[in-house]
């Protein structure tokens, strides 16, 4: 587990890639907990992790904006509908949900129709599909920049690990040194005169030899 200062804000990302209406300590969390995930190991990987937090953010923040788009399209909606089916007032329209009392003539009227509170919603993703459609596109692209780094964080981890692992094979090889077999040992051989007389050492004979000679 990574235990250095730059986890909460990285050397590589020393600003968070935050609107001004966001929160750097939601960021940091979520930052935090990919490190804890992850677990990155020098700098290259930290660089991957950090770019994935910002993916990952930007990926929230733009599902936080299809509910925006559809809550701003739902008011719209509401006034339409309940200004055809009730002869409501924009008052009505935008109070209903939060008014009980209100909500529940609404139902009611709806219900005259068979109809409830979900075709308020049907239509406001309607309206609102063609810009629905294009934030798709973006969390579409953002997962896969965001899939792909995590495949670029596993691909340098073998690659490096490959690394490691030949060039320890060929230091080992290298140092290798074949050694001597007990059977090829020659045992020391009995050393004789210049004049080819055989010289015993440390024994009877060698004295024996000397008065002889």
């Amino acid at each position: 587990m990574a235990t250095d200062k730059n986890r909460s804000r990285s050397v590589l990302l020393p600003v968070p890639p935050l609107l001004i209406t966001e929160s750097e300590e939601e960021f940091s969390r979520i930052r935090e907990g990919l490190y804890d995930e992850i677990n990155p190991v020098g700098v290259i990987e930290q660089m991957y992790v950090d770019e994935i937090a910002d993916l990952v953010w930007q990926i929230l923040r733009l599902k936080r904006c299809k509910a925006g788009v559809t809550n701003l399209a739902f008011h719209e909606a509401s006034a339409g509908i309940l200004g055809k089916l009730m002869g409501a007032g924009p008052d009505v329209a935008r109070e209903w949900i939060a008014d009980p009392k209100i909500a529940k003539q609404v139902e009611e009227k709806l219900a005259t129709y068979k109809l409830d509170g979900s075709v308020i919603i049907a239509e406001a993703i309607r309206d609102s599909s063609y810009k629905l459609e294009k934030i798709e596109a973006l969390l579409a692209s953002l997962e896969t920049r965001r899939d792909r780094t995590l495949l670029r964080i596993a691909q340098y981890r073998n690659d490096f690990g490959a690394g490691l692992r030949r060039t320890s094979n060929q230091l080992i090889e290298n140092k290798v040194v074949e050694l001597p077999r007990a059977a090829d040992k020659k045992k020391p051989g009995r050393p004789e005169r210049i004049d080819g007389a055989v010289i015993e050492l440390n024994g009877p004979a060698n004295a024996k030899n000397d008065s002889a000679a």
